[in-house]
């Protein structure tokens, strides 16, 4: 059930926020564009030989 006032539901929506954002990681996961290319590996990875 909804609080009845405005400053209810401010307190009731800081809360569900709160408790509902995803912590942000200091660890890299996506740097792939850094990493060396092997082509004998790219070319076995799609049957070309």
């Amino acid at each position: 059930m909804l609080p009845e006032t405005p400053a209810g539901r401010r307190r009731e929506g800081a809360a569900f926020i709160r408790d509902h954002l995803i912590n942000v990681t200091d660890k890299v996961f996506d740097d792939f564009a850094g990493a060396q290319v092997n082509p004998h590996q790219i070319n076995t990875l799609l049957g070309i030989r």
